[in-house]
């Protein structure tokens, strides 16, 4: 295993999996990630699969549970409904046994015909009270336990209903009247005094007990039919997941096995269902991007060995020359400094990667100040000037004095390299033509030689690392390919754009840059 470094740990996400030392997941069965969450030390990764029996097996008792509770109390409501029914139809029975005579009321009960109202095991309660409160007749059962009941004055039509604690302890309902007995006929016995004509109130009182337990049954009955209805839906579910998972673990199993030399096509959408196109679709893309980036990796390297070497080779090729034999001092001269200049150009492109590479990493600060782009042109002329002069070229200077916010070394390097570039390649005697105007409140400057034989698919590849229109590489040592791609890299780290054309055998640079 490779080391690791403590920094490198310490910033390791905390959903990262166990490393290959700690934890082979190959040897992890692919239909078991829970697996791989333990292993990985971290208690805030849940696989899928946890999460969907947890939220299905939430969802089910919820719904299962509120279905329970709904179906309860609908029941219980329907059961005290029709208690409460049968207690207002013996209450306007009850009605019917008092009469009225002449001067007082009768209560005619028997019972034996009532016999509810007698025994001793759960009995029922009734009372009558003439409307100055004075009892008129009591059930047995009352009498025997020496209670009372409430007097609730409802009507024959709509009895009053409350839940009240009967005289012998337990819970109950009583339902209660206020109404007119009937009259009966006057015989020759009775009086001729006053008529009774007060009304009389009766309330009747039944025990809630049985009901009580038919609900509790009830209540234990939903509740055991939702535990095992929890439970089913626990094993049908596990076995939908498997099955429904088999696809993800087809896609698992494919990307483990995928070979690093020819990543592009090796996942298809074939056999996977809608859901999971996007997803696979979204790793093909990927799979090219790191072909891609596979690809200039070893590309880079060549180059970069290729670049290499040709120094090398000349810095060795001039020491073993010098050193075959005795040679006077001015000759050992003259061989250091080809040795001098061979390093320095090595040298510059060392530095070269080094920038790009801590232009890449964030690690490049620019020092912004206010400057005249005009005279950053003018400086990174000068210092390419001499090698102009040399091939005899011509410099048009369309240059307007236009401030920017930008880091002046950085932003003369980018022109050193842009004037270096078009005096090495344009024509011998023709012009290198820059410009620098405003346009829609940016700063343009455009650089432009006549010589060249690129296209214009090949103009779009200047930028990249070690390529030059030059495949043979005839100037290797002298232009590595890297001073455009670090243009293109500073001047991004500035804001700014830049991009390349050719048209006609005129190759033309053009750079953007914001004002701030």
């Amino acid at each position: 295993m490779v080391p690791v470094d403590k920094a490198e740990k310490k910033n390791r996400p905390t959903w990262a999996w166990a490393s290959a030392s700690t934890t082979d997941v190959a040897a992890i069965p692919s239909w078991d990630f829970d697996v791989l969450v333990r292993h990985s030390g971290t208690r805030e990764c849940y696989s899928l699969r946890t999460r969907l029996r947890l939220g299905t097996i939430a969802g089910t008792s919820l719904v299962l549970a509120g279905s329970a509770c709904a179906i309860y109390l609908f029941i219980r409501q329907a059961l005290i409904a029709e208690f409460d029914a049968t207690l207002s139809t013996q209450t306007r029975m009850l009605t019917t046994l008092v009469e009225r005579h002449a001067d007082r009321h009768f209560v005619v009960y028997n019972a034996l015909q009532f016999p509810e109202y007698a025994r001793e095991d759960n009995p029922e309660y009734f009372c009558y009270w003439h409307g100055d409160g004075k009892i008129l007749n009591a059930s047995p059962s009352l009498l025997a336990h020496g209670g009372a009941l409430p007097r609730l004055q409802g009507s024959l039509a709509s009895p009053v209903i409350a839940s009240v604690i009967l005289p012998d302890g337990q819970s109950g309902r009583a339902a209660g009247v206020r109404f007119r007995p009937r009259q009966m006929p006057r015989s020759d016995h009775d009086s001729d005094g006053p008529s009774d004509s007060r009304d009389v109130e009766l309330t009747i009182a039944r025990s809630t007990a049985h009901l009580a337990n038919d609900l509790s049954h009830l209540g234990l009955l939903l509740t055991g039919i939702s535990l095992l209805a929890v439970a089913a839906t626990v094993l049908v579910l596990e076995f939908v997941i498997r099955l429904l998972m088999v696809p993800v673990d087809r896609l698992a199993g494919r990307i483990a096995n995928l070979d690093v030399n020819r990543l592009i096509g090796q996942l298809h959408a074939k056999d996977i269902p809608i859901e999971m196109a996007p997803l696979v679709q979204r790793l093909n893309n990927l799979l090219v991007r790191l072909q891609a980036d596979f690809l200039r990796e070893r590309g880079f390297n060549a180059d970069l060995a290729h670049e290499l070497r040709t120094p090398l080779a000349g810095l060795r090729t001039t020491i073993e020359v010098t050193i075959a034999r005795e040679r006077s001092a001015g000759e050992y001269r003259n061989a250091l400094a080809d040795c001098l200049v061979i390093c320095l150009q090595t040298q510059g492109m060392v530095d070269t990667l080094l920038a790009l590479t801590r232009a890449d990493s964030g690690q490049l600060r620019l020092a912004r100040v206010e400057m005249d782009l005009a005279l950053v042109l003018e400086q990174s002329w000068n210092l390419v000037a001499s090698e102009a002069a040399s091939r005899r070229l011509e410099r048009s200077w369309l240059v307007n004095h236009l401030t920017v916010m930008g880091d002046a070394e950085q932003l003369r390097l980018v022109f050193i390299n842009l004037f270096a570039n078009a005096a090495a390649y344009a024509e011998v005697g023709s012009t290198v033509e820059i410009c620098l105007h405003e346009m829609n409140d940016r700063r343009v400057v455009t650089v432009a030689n006549t010589g060249c034989d690129l296209t214009p698919d090949q103009a779009k590849q200047v930028f990249d690392r070690f390529w030059r229109g030059d495949r043979s590489r005839t100037a290797t040592g002298l232009h590595c390919g890297l001073g455009l791609t670090l243009c293109r890299t500073l001047v991004g780290l500035h804001g700014g754009t830049i991009t390349a054309s050719v048209q006609d055998g005129r190759f033309t640079i053009t750079v953007s840059l914001p004002p701030r």
